[in-house]
């Protein structure tokens, strides 16, 4: 709430000020049931320590046609669908795995192990894929009914740059680009 409008102003469980956050309804919790807390906890960093940027979004809402704060939600659940950790089903699947497990072998997981000098490496890249959808949303001149097509072209762009095993967030940067 006080990273899309402020300290001064009071937070509201329910308002439909939520809405212009893009959240598809005055209640945020209905969004976060695909994510939950991680999904909540990915939004405050961005807000936190991409102020500019995310108040920039924020304001574009109307001219981009995308809810925001879904689209990140959505990011979190790609970023762990690519990194093999997606529960599809039973929790404890995930849980369970033993350390070196041929599940743990993804691109995304090589990726993340170049980048332990990053203090939150994961919340780092959720912001760079949120921003990139923001781009790519532009550039295709995409609305609403083409989120999905714009998130398939997101996670394709990704896919590609991660299979080229880069050893920095430079260098996965400059790949992507």
């Amino acid at each position: 709430w006080a990273c899309g409008f402020g300290h001064d102003q009071p937070f509201q469980l329910q308002s439909e000020r939520w809405v212009h956050l893009g959240f598809q309804s005055a209640d945020p919790a209905k969004d976060f049931r695909g994510m939950g807390v991680l999904g909540l906890a990915n939004l405050v960093y961005f807000g936190e320590h991409y102020a500019d940027v995310f108040q920039r979004l924020v304001s574009a809402q109307r001219k981009r046609d995308y809810p925001l704060a879904c689209a990140g939600i959505n990011i979190t659940s790609l970023l762990l669908e690519l990194l093999n950790m997606k529960d599809e089903g039973e929790p404890a699947t995930v849980q369970g795995r033993a350390p070196f497990d041929a599940e743990w072998g993804c691109d995304m997981f090589h990726f993340f192990c170049h980048m332990f000098y990053r203090d939150r490496a994961f919340e780092d890249m959720y912001c760079f894929c949120l921003r990139l959808l923001d781009r790519m949303y532009v550039s295709m001149d995409a609305d609403y009914a083409d989120f999905n097509t714009v998130l398939a072209a997101l996670k394709s762009r990704l896919v590609e740059a991660l299979a080229q095993r880069p050893l920095s967030f430079r260098e996965f940067k400059r790949l992507i680009a």
